[in-house]
Parts: C-alpha cells; structure tokens; sequence
C-alpha cells in the first residue's frame, strides 16, 4: 500500500502537475483522462488537471467528483464510441447516461471521411460509429445535437449543488446513493472545498467523514464551513434520514438527477437513464420562499 501511494504521488507530482503548468503557461488547457496504467490516486490526478475527461467505457466517478467540489465548470466525455448500428434513439440514451454521470461536455470521438465509392454504410476507423450522411437518419440529426446542446448549456450554467459531500474510503450506503446528490472528497481535494463554496463555485447541504480522525485533522476548516452554513454530520449518521430537496413515489424508480444554482435559480435536470417509460410523482421541495417554480 505504501508503494502504491508513493508511485501514485510522483506520477501526479512528475506528469500531472507538470504538463498541467506547461499547457498553462502556453496558453492551452490540459483535458485528462486520468485512469489507466500505472494506477494511481484519481481524486490527486483530476485536481492537477484544467478539463475532467471520462469515456464511453469508463467512468470513474472521481471526474464529475472532483470537477465539482473544486470548482472545475467542464466535465468531458469522449463519447459515442462501439456503438453497433448506433441510431439517434441510442445516442440519445447515451447523452443521458453521460449527464447523470456528471458530465456537461460531450466530445463527438471522431468523424471519418468515406468517399462515395465506399458506398454504405461506408469506412470508418475501428471504434467510432457511422456518424456521417451514410446514415438514413443523417437529415434529421440536427433535431439530436440541437437537444444536446442545449442539455450541455443548461448543465454547464452556473454551479454544482449535492446534497451530501462524502470525506472517506468507504462507499456511501447504496440506498442513499440512488436518490441523493452525494459527492465525494479525499484529503486533498477536501482542503480545495472551503475555497470553493467561498468563491461560490461549489453548494451543498451536509458533510460527512467517514474517518474521525477526519475532523480533527481539518477542524479549521470544518468551522469555516459550518459558517457557510454547513452541517456536519456524525460519523455513524445514517445517511438514509438525509432528505433530498427533490423526490419520487413510488421511491424505487430509476431516476436520477443533476442539481445546479445560477444567478439563485435552482436548476433540476431529471433524467430516466432506463429503458423504459415511468409512471409516478415528482416532488420539489419549495419550502424556500426564494423557490419559485417554473
């Protein structure tokens, strides 16, 4: 364990860091996808990046978590990738599935050039789809990039709001998981926090460690954050009494959602990532004077 924490910290000290102040300093943004080999700390690598980035075959939680605690407005996603006979139905689904993973950027992979003698469904390299005028529904695909851009406007317009954020190693209670907005914070990104809810980058309701050894070592911080108006909860709190500003009957259906704060809007992305149409009651807590429905 100890080998693997020192090999994780030069790769971020020796790579991350560094190439993240070279793009820097010449005027770029580094956009990481920050998994891979060697292993390493995902929550340290994302912080040292300018762009989170996941991908169409994996996603690490740690890029939405870490672009939001911190204050990072762009999630990434290189998207559409070994999709089989992709159609804009399944594209559509995959752009939800990408929103409810955090995500507010999404990257075409890729568009190769067929000639006309290639016929249909014409060439293209192994891993991207036919998204191209080979396609019987290439006419009407604006109807699907307009809807998506204006998803990825609505999801990148002012700042992440979680319910709960999360400080520790292990995994919140799955229940808790399925209809809260829970974000989750390591050492190092937990010191960015205070900063990020200060500037206004960054909003939520409760704060968990699930290490005591947690709040002793960052009290000052913690204090500051109960000012912002914070609560801290127990280490052994069950988060299944958290009540969410936003939920569903019967409590069993898929949904899932993105909450963000503009200007002092709130904004409610609701989602059904299955396949399936929904039957049930959606209810928003307006017990907020300042909510005012829309």
């Amino acid at each position: 364990a100890d080998l693997k924490r020192v090999m994780s910290d030069l790769l971020v000290e020796s790579f991350f860091v560094e190439i993240t102040r070279w793009c820097q300093r010449n005027g770029l943004r580094h956009r990481a996808q920050a998994y891979g080999v060697p292993e390493k700390n995902l929550f340290d690598a994302y912080l040292e990046t300018d762009v989170t980035e996941i991908e169409q075959g994996y996603r690490p939680p740690e890029a939405a978590w870490v672009a939001h605690t911190t204050g990072k407005p762009i999630v990434s996603a290189e998207a559409f990738t070994w999709l089989p006979n992709a159609d804009m139905g399944t594209l559509r689904k995959h752009s939800n599935l990408f929103f409810r993973d955090g995500v507010n950027r999404i990257q075409l992979h890729s568009f190769s050039y067929s000639p006309p003698e290639a016929g249909v469904p014409g060439r293209r390299m192994y891993a991207q789809i036919h998204l191209n005028r080979t396609q019987v529904w290439w006419p009407y695909a604006n109807h699907l990039f307009s809807w998506m851009a204006r998803s990825q406007w609505l999801l990148q317009s002012g700042h992440s709001v979680a319910d709960v954020v999360y400080f520790g190693d292990e995994s919140p209670p799955k229940e808790a998981e399925a209809r809260l907005n829970i974000d989750r914070v390591n050492r190092n990104t937990f010191n960015t926090l205070e900063k990020s809810v200060a500037a206004g980058n960054f909003d939520f309701r409760y704060l968990i460690a699930t290490d005591p050894n947690a709040f002793r070592k960052n009290s000052r911080d913690i204090a500051t954050l109960r000012k912002h108006g914070i609560t801290v909860l127990p280490t052994d709190f069950d988060l299944n009494a958290v009540k969410s500003t936003i939920h569903w009957t019967p409590s069993d259906l898929p949904i899932r959602y993105v909450h963000r704060r503009v200007n002092g809007a709130e904004i409610y992305f609701v989602l059904n990532p299955s396949a399936r149409p929904l039957q049930g009651t959606l209810t928003i807590d307006l017990s907020n004077p300042d909510f005012v429905p829309e």
